[in-house]
């Protein structure tokens, strides 16, 4: 099995950054990412790394998604950043069930949160470095593909947002997520 970092772009628009695993050679795979946004269409990938396993691609996702900070950079399409074994979706104004919120708090009863030790922290750096992963090499490759795109704030105002777009910008995020919630049911 191959496991790999990879960054699918449109031509002029936006990118994504995800983890694959596949027994095909990582050249000759054609997947382009598992996102769920219907407006992104992307038609070239590049290969930012490749690991010996599964999880040493995911710490290397989460690190690129950290950096870039996906979820809110309009440059990219993902819209959670991957954690540890998660994805980190931002759920403000959904409700949770009391029986989610019971099965969450069980989850997290008896782990300790804390400072990771000198041996974990070079552990870590020993995983990028095994596997070519975050480096100036991997920021290069998605720079390059990013050459020529026109900046998504391009020729907009700069300063406070008058009422109306308030007022719209409101409604635009009402929408969004009841759509959203509709989705889920």
């Amino acid at each position: 099995m191959n496991h790999y970092i990879y960054y699918s772009y449109e031509e002029w628009g936006r990118g994504y950054i995800g983890v694959r695993q596949c027994e095909c050679e990582v050249n000759e795979d054609t997947y382009l990412g598992s996102f769920y946004d219907t407006t992104f269409n992307p038609t070239n990938k590049i290969i930012l790394a490749e690991c010996d396993n599964r999880k040493e691609a995911l710490e290397l996702e989460v690190m690129l998604h950290k950096f870039y900070d996906v979820k809110n950079n309009p440059h990219f399409a993902n819209q959670s950043n991957q954690t540890s074994s998660k994805f980190d979706y931002d759920k403000t104004g959904i409700p949770m069930s009391e029986e989610t919120k019971k099965k969450i708090s069980e989850a997290k009863r008896g782990k300790k949160i804390g400072k990771q030790s000198p041996e974990q922290i070079a552990k870590r750096i020993e995983s990028r470095r095994k596997c070519g992963g975050w480096n100036k090499e991997t920021n290069k490759k998605i720079s390059e593909s990013l050459k020529g795109n026109v900046p998504w704030n391009k020729g907009k105002k700069v300063g406070p947002m008058s009422e109306e777009d308030k007022r719209k910008k409101s409604e635009a995020a009402k929408r969004y997520w009841a759509e959203k919630k509709n989705q889920r049911l």
